[in-house]
């Protein structure tokens, strides 16, 4: 059985300035869903889970329909192994390549579009706090263009903010 890893929590705003100066996506927010682990060197390999990395029993929407367009995808750009965030309304929200490195929202939405429906992007904007301030009240969440990942204390998370 594959190994799921937890997707991080999501900080708000005001404990991420380093976002602050970065081009990113201004995506609506999201509920968890499951996470779907594909590993494809020799046959297939698929757990599926929460989004605390506890494993669940696959359903058939899954295995029918989401989990083989996901396997196409990786097939075509040579993927190899992938974790893959779905949210509860069955939205691929994030993607995760390894510990610690996610694909960014633009690769995301333009690779995977045509086959499963992806995370909403609201605007692209660069961060200041004029943009902050006309978000703040409002569901989203920003994540930079090019994947990147913030230090806290000695755990390494996404920088990804919630308005």
């Amino acid at each position: 059985m594959l190994e799921l890893l937890p997707y991080p929590t999501i900080a708000p705003i005001s404990e991420c300035p380093e976002i602050v100066g970065l081009f990113c996506y201004v995506i609506e927010a999201y509920e968890p869903g499951v996470a779907v682990v594909i590993e494809r060197m020799n046959d297939p390999a698929i757990s599926i889970g929460d989004w605390s990395g506890n494993h669940l029993p696959p359903t058939n929407e899954l295995l029918s329909n989401t989990v083989p367009l996901l396997l196409k995808m990786m097939q075509h750009i040579a993927l190899n192994q992938a974790e893959f965030f779905i949210s509860s309304d069955g939205t691929l929200v994030d993607v995760q390549l390894s510990i610690n490195k996610f694909i960014g929202p633009g690769m995301l939405r333009d690779v995977f579009k045509s086959t499963i429906k992806t995370q909403i992007v609201d605007s692209i904007v660069t961060v200041d706090q004029t943009k902050i301030d006309e978000l703040r009240g409002k569901n989203f969440i920003l994540k930079p263009s090019k994947y990147r990942h913030y230090m806290r204390g000695d755990i390494i998370l996404p920088l990804y903010a919630r308005i």
